[in-house]
């Protein structure tokens, strides 16, 4: 006789999902999104601004953000048919603070992130947000190693056109 496990379903009610235009931080929406469709999760996708201040109009700092925004956008487009809601989130602080203070403002019940995998040295030389979010976030964490394949990442992540 085999003795299933019971299967309980954590419910998340908000999930942040910070991406930074990198192929492999938009990994992270696959599996955020598989993971909102079970728990009925909304998801917030968060970018930390290249701009620490949001800029007067005219200039080029925000023409970056516009594209920024319009990254966020194209994601939250991408994502409009799903069974949850996706709201974005474009923060003007360094990357750590704008998860962690996200999180704790929106009151998530997750993050989840994927990491670089620059390794020890790496994180020594460059520093690592997944770190300090891991060590700071008052909601658990997430990380998805840079090593991780998701069977259906063709399918859940086609990023959009940023101009």
């Amino acid at each position: 006789m085999e003795i299933q496990p019971e299967r309980k379903s954590v419910i998340y009610h908000l999930i942040v999902v910070p991406v930074d235009g990198s192929v492999l931080a938009e990994r992270a929406i696959a599996y955020a999104r598989q993971l909102a469709q079970v728990t009925g999760a909304g998801l917030l996708l968060l970018r930390s601004s290249l701009v620490r201040l949001r800029p007067p109009q005219g200039t080029t700092e925000a023409t970056i953000c516009a594209q920024e925004e319009r990254y966020l956008q194209g994601w939250a487009e991408h994502l409009r048919d799903e069974p949850f809601a996706t709201t974005t989130l474009l923060a003007f602080a360094d990357p750590a603070d704008a998860i962690i203070n996200a999180a704790a403002e929106y009151q998530a019940d997750l993050i989840l992130m994927t990491t670089h995998g620059r390794g020890w040295t790496g994180r020594l030389a460059f520093g690592s947000v997944a770190t300090v979010v891991l060590e700071r976030a008052q909601c658990p964490v997430l990380l998805l190693p840079a090593r991780y394949d998701l069977p259906s990442d063709r399918e859940a992540t086609v990023p959009p056109k940023a101009d």
